[in-house]
């Protein structure tokens, strides 16, 4: 269908905004990969990926974070 973006670029896209919150401080990291979840749900990329391919997509922009917690 021509002018529809793809729900993995928009889940990339959101995650990546949602980095740009944790990384200054406005948003928790947990409530935002909580949120992307639910929205890789609703949007049904999680039955069409699967859980691990969508968690990958989605914390990926996190990732130094995640290796400043451990």
């Amino acid at each position: 269908m021509p002018g529809t973006v793809s729900p993995i670029l928009v889940l990339r896209a959101r995650a990546e905004a949602r980095e740009t919150l944790v990384a200054s401080g406005d948003y928790e990291i947990d409530k935002a990969v909580d949120g992307l979840m639910q929205w890789a749900l609703r949007a049904g990329l999680v039955e069409r990926l699967g859980e691990d391919a969508v968690a990958e997509i989605i914390l990926d922009p996190f990732r130094r974070h995640l290796d400043e917690q451990a």
